[in-house]
């Protein structure tokens, strides 16, 4: 059965219930109209999405949500609403394809479990001018790589954590 519950916090349920509980699909917004839209079960809500959920009093969550962390395609936004990480999770962690801007640098590419792993670019602030493109294991350049530096000097070939070895 479809409704609308009121809570004493101000949030307001939309969708289905059972024994006056969210149950089933529905959409919970609250006051300051962040929201938790899917899938419920006895009151709790266990995946969809979401655009809330705040780690650190800095950022904030927007996308996929499954087992109570990010799960699926998001972004991760700082207070000041400038977009931090968009990309792939898996259990609250980048893992897939994203890219991560820190105002300071900014990787774009393969994430594992959090860290920089696979391929991808890696920038440094803008006045810096250095550029990595290749490979990483643990946010660390290892493997095949190509570090551009803002003089135009290039180090091509081989790198093992994160330090350049030859070609």
């Amino acid at each position: 059965m479809k409704r609308k519950i009121k809570s004493d916090d101000g949030s307001v349920y939309e969708g289905d219930i059972a024994d006056n509980k969210p149950h089933g699909k529905g959409k919970k917004t609250f006051r300051n109209n962040w929201y938790e839209d899917g899938e419920w079960k006895n009151g709790e809500f266990l995946r969809g999405k979401v655009n809330y959920y705040d780690w650190d009093e800095e950022s904030y969550y927007e996308g996929d949500w499954a087992d109570g962390k990010p799960n699926g395609k998001g972004n991760l936004y700082y207070v000041t609403c400038r977009l931090m990480y968009e990309g792939d999770w898996v259990d609250g962690k980048y893992h897939g394809k994203g890219k991560l801007d820190d105002e300071y640098t900014v990787y774009e590419g393969d994430f594992v479990d959090g860290y920089f792993h696979g391929k991808g670019r890696y920038a440094y602030v803008p006045g810096d001018g250095r550029v990595y493109e290749g490979d990483f294991a643990y946010d660390e350049f290892h493997g095949k790589g190509k570090m551009t530096y803002k003089d135009g000097r290039v180090e091509e070939g081989n790198w093992e954590k994160g330090k350049f070895t030859g070609k």
